[in-house]
């Protein structure tokens, strides 16, 4: 619908007074009565001023009023504007901000605030600048007054256009030659900011002009004059990046936008005009002389009498100095929260979204932490040479960060202290051996009683690298239960159990668990993984322990217990995760049981280390090379806490252990928070029932008496899952370790009685039940082949006596013949040894993979030891059917020995002359051949400290004659 000078007009005489009329006021709008209205003064003043229209040049009335009457520029307006967006006026403006202007989401940024979960403020977050919408019954009406008559005093009565201002603009404009005048109004300034970029907002074409007027009237027809000047002073810019009235009155005067005085509201009406030049803090005399224009107007339009103005321009104003945020209280923490939140909302959402923020933080515990983080590494310095360390607190079963301290100083830029470490890639050390067996459990490749193989072992990395894992404290134990294993975190086990479990699947179990740092293929890793050799982040081996303390459920961990928006509204823009059960709640309790069995861990941390807490607790240390990363990851029912201690840069600290380094500061910690009454109200537990803190077995574990002969089991009978006994079925919770198949005696004598409890598997022999001596075998297949296989490598090289060079015979040709024994055989060997002194009889696996030995005459025990690269009790052991008294072999007698391999020197291979700057590892990587053997073959040029002359003269054997073996 049109009207020319408040009367309504069909699109024919529109076209008229499009074309014939020059003063004619016109509007396209849905019409209402408040629309005529708003025409009657402009009618008044064309009947006292009748000369006014007259002595208007047909060119300004052609250049204004014919192009308002532009039906384009009405169809532009109704269709940029459309329908109402939105209920809530931040909304609105967002969709059109969204809409029409360019930049981040959200459009219209605004300050968030973060909160610790009792509320107290931990950040104030902006980017362009602060804002906080308001609505209008929370700004004085002192500003809201200073507003409308400085800006538009015909606000509340004008159609969106003020005609008079229109008309005196018209009259500058012509004058001038060019539009110097724009008279825009309240409404006109918002269609400005909402609908218009900024190659069109500083246009000064008329064309811009009239899509204005055409849009501030649309805005007319579907806002209420309160809805449009809340709009307009919430987008206001108050110069100081501080946009609308509550952040401007916050920066200026450190007040709400309620509370200004008179003289304060006139103060900041008076800057949007030009916010970059009229600066309070810079130019305060010039705020002071545009606050005189403010109160001016006001005067002139009756708001104000003079005396009061004048009262009010000398009343003294005290401007805040200080317009930085208050201090970040938790900055780590307040990133994390802001990269968590941005991973889902966009990049930057979080800090232009205007939220109120109430975080999973307590602000008190979190004090606690970082004032125990500084002590101690202030402590450790000298005695460790340490410098940094991080902690991360969760609360079990809802995943919520209670505590993060990212760095032992955040303002300490010689250690980097603005870097989280807490999210920084670390090798864990040991710290990882928990998720390593949880899988395990969870996939029936264990139970705490199965018993693992602490022998020494060697492992072919491929590329001529050889891994040969140690004990921390360079012993080997044989036979040790899982439970013994996991507790006392010995190392060559957990490489056993990566090489039977698989890289992917215990890449696979980790991820679900919650490690996440893992993100090569699986062909990346080797089997240092075990021992944590690959980097992770703390935060993901807290979030991975937590699972397991959750019975098996991952929760990422969660940082925001409630979203408010600025107008302190509930909001919900995010899901919340359900668990996924990412291991079954038994294979969780047996992680949990084994870590908080403090007489497990005893033979190697002690009856009292700093894992033992005043309440039950389930705790593991880790340890890196060169005492590079300590850590200490650990958790009772209602509270875990992980800490890592080290160097920023990585450098070694000083004989610093996960125990020595961590510990103390994860133990003192814990209890300082499990022994507040005030803490255990955030924790959500009485502080005066000591059952609640006892770890309950689930309903999915069987408690059983049985364990193997002479181990490390656990008190009261050991836990297994209820799959792991449906999987063992008849033959026990034993069955992974105990094998039930026809087996032949390894010695009998001729009556055909077995000489010791060793057996081999045969098909004419009698079905017993025996231990297996094979590696950890569990009660489910791996799911994929090893990843590597055994070598008889070494990875260390060994001493010239080590190197085995017995068995050595003449051949056709006066050539040497030299057997050589790879490492699997010679653990068999010691697995017999170890099982036999627990009393056990064992099946050494087919008897046709067996090899014997004929004693020779003045052969001795440790002679032939020597020669087939064992000890004498290893050699006995296996042949307790010729130990006599007096411990003298005899010609004839038949030993079980290693299975080896004839090598013929000189025959299929080649020689090979050794060059200045050759090494025994150089050469056998060149030619393919494992160190050992090449060593063993050529035992004459093999010297101490393994040097090699030039021009020494070695025998390679071709890689075909030992294909067998090398597979």
């Amino acid at each position: 619908m049109c009207y020319a000078n408040g009367a309504l007009v069909d699109r024919q005489t529109f076209a008229v007074y499009n074309r014939d009329s020059a003063c004619v006021v016109w509007f396209c709008t849905t019409p209402q009565p408040m629309q005529l209205l708003s025409l009657f003064p402009f009618l008044r003043w064309r009947r006292q001023h009748p000369t006014a229209c007259r002595i208007l040049p047909f060119v300004v009335a052609s250049a204004l009023f014919v192009s308002l009457l532009s039906l384009s520029s009405c169809s532009q307006a109704e269709q940029m504007v459309g329908m109402r967006p939105a209920s809530r006026l931040p909304a609105v403006v967002e969709a059109y901000l969204q809409k029409y202007q360019s930049g981040p989401l959200p459009r219209l940024f605004q300050t968030t605030y973060v909160y610790d979960r009792n509320g107290v403020q931990l950040a104030e977050l902006f980017e362009e600048g602060r804002r906080i919408w308001i609505g209008l019954e929370r700004i004085s009406p002192h500003l809201l007054s200073a507003t409308v008559a400085t800006e538009d005093v015909t606000f509340y009565t004008n159609l969106g256009i003020d005609p008079f201002r229109i008309a005196a603009a018209a009259v500058a404009n012509s004058s001038e030659g060019r539009i110097v005048s724009g008279a825009s109004t309240i409404t006109m300034q918002l269609a400005r900011n909402l609908f218009l970029g900024p190659d069109q907002r500083y246009d000064a074409s008329m064309d811009r002009k009239l899509l204005e007027a055409g849009l501030a009237q649309e805005l007319t027809s579907l806002y209420t004059k309160d809805e449009i000047l809340e709009m307009y002073l919430n987008l206001l810019n108050y110069g100081n990046l501080a946009y609308g009235p509550e952040a401007a009155a916050q920066v200026y005067f450190g007040k709400h936008a309620r509370d200004l005085t008179r003289a304060e509201a006139t103060f900041l009406a008076g800057i949007p005009q030009r916010p970059a030049t009229l600066d309070p803090f810079t130019n305060f005399s010039a705020v002071k002389q545009r606050q005189g224009v403010v109160l001016d107007l006001m005067v002139r339009h009756n708001v104000l009498a003079k005396r009061e103005a004048d009262a009010i321009f000398r009343e003294p104003l005290t401007l805040q100095r200080n317009v930085e945020p208050p201090p970040n209280l938790a900055p780590h923490f307040v990133q994390y929260v802001i990269d968590v939140l941005d991973a889902q909302l966009g990049p930057g959402y979080t800090r232009r979204s205007g939220f109120n923020l109430f975080t999973t933080l307590d602000l008190r515990i979190q004090t606690l932490a970082q004032d125990l983080v500084a002590e101690r590494v202030a402590q450790g310095r000298e005695r460790y040479n340490m410098n940094n360390a991080a902690l991360v607190a969760l609360r079990p079963g809802s995943a919520e960060v209670l505590a993060m301290v990212g760095s032992a100083d955040f303002d300490d830029a010689s250690i980097g202290g603005q870097v989280n470490v807490a999210l920084m890639p670390r090798q864990p050390g040991s710290a990882l051996k928990p998720v390593l067996y949880a899988t395990a459990f969870d996939g029936l490749f264990l139970s705490p009683a199965s018993a693992m193989w602490d022998l020494p072992v060697a492992y072919d990395m491929g590329g001529s690298q050889f891994y040969r894992p140690q004990n921390y404290d360079n012993r080997f134990r044989g036979l040790v239960t899982a439970r013994a294993a996991l507790a006392n975190s010995y190392n060559v086990p957990a490489v056993r159990l990566l090489d039977a479990l698989g890289m992917r699947r215990a890449l696979e179990g980790a991820a679900a668990l919650g490690v996440r740092s893992l993100t090569q293929s699986p062909s990346h890793y080797n089997l240092t993984l075990a021992l944590g050799g690959h980097e992770v982040t703390l935060m993901d081996l807290v979030t991975a322990y937590h699972t397991i303390a959750n019975g098996g459920r991952y929760l990422p961990p969660q940082v925001v217990q409630t979203f408010l928006d600025s107008q302190n509204r509930l909001i919900h823009p995010l899901a919340n995760p359900e668990p996924l059960q990412a291991i079954s709640s038994g294979a969780a309790f047996l992680v949990t049981d084994i870590l908080s069995d403090n007489a497990a861990r005893t033979p190697m941390f002690g009856a009292n280390s700093p894992l033992r807490l005043s309440r039950p607790a389930a705790a593991k240390t880790g340890t890196t090379t060169s005492f590079r990363d300590n850590w200490t990851i650990g958790y009772t029912r209602h509270l875990l806490v992980g800490v890592w201690v080290g160097n920023s840069d990585g450098r070694p600290m000083r004989d610093a252990t996960g125990i020595s380094g961590a510990a103390p500061m994860w133990q003192t910690f814990m209890e300082a928070v499990i022994n507040e009454p005030e803490f255990l109200k955030t924790l959500g537990v009485p502080d005066d029932d000591p059952a609640a803190w006892a770890f309950s077995p689930p309903p999915d574990v069987v408690l059983h008496s049985e364990c193997p002969l002479n181990l490390t089991c656990r008190s009261g009978g050991e836990y297994f899952t209820a799959a792991w006994m449906d999987a063992a079925g008849a033959d026990g919770p034993l069955a992974d370790m105990f094998v039930t198949e026809a087996t032949l005696p390894v010695h009998a004598d001729r009556a055909g009685n077995p000489w010791g409890p060793v057996y081999c598997g045969h098909p004419d022999g009698q079905a017993r039940r025996l231990f297996r001596l094979a590696d950890i075998h569990g009660l489910a297949a791996p799911e994929a082949p090893p990843q590597s296989t055994v070598s008889e490598r070494p990875h260390v090289l060994q001493a010239p006596a080590a190197i085995n060079t017995a068995a050595v015979t003449r051949a056709d040709g006066d050539r040497l013949v030299v057997f050589y024994y790879p490492d699997q055989e010679l653990e068999r060997m010691r697995r017999i040894q170890w099982a036999r002194n627990r009393g056990l009889a064992v099946n050494v696996g087919p008897c046709s993979s067996l090899a014997y030995y004929s004693v020779q005459s003045g052969e001795y025990w440790t002679l032939l030891a020597r020669r087939f690269g064992l000890t004498v009790g290893e050699l006995q052991a296996a042949n307790p059917h010729v130990m006599r008294n007096e411990g003298i072999l005899r010609p004839n007698d038949r030993l079980l020995v290693p299975s080896g391999i004839a090598i013929e020197v000189g025959g299929e291979g080649e020689y090979y002359t050794v060059q200045p700057g050759d090494s025994w590892a150089r050469i056998a990587t060149e030619f393919g051949l494992p160190l050992r053997l090449l060593q063993t073959v050529n035992a004459e040029i093999v010297r101490p400290a393994f040097l090699l002359r030039p021009g020494d003269r070695m025998f390679i054997p071709h890689t075909e004659q030992i294909a067998s073996l090398l597979q």
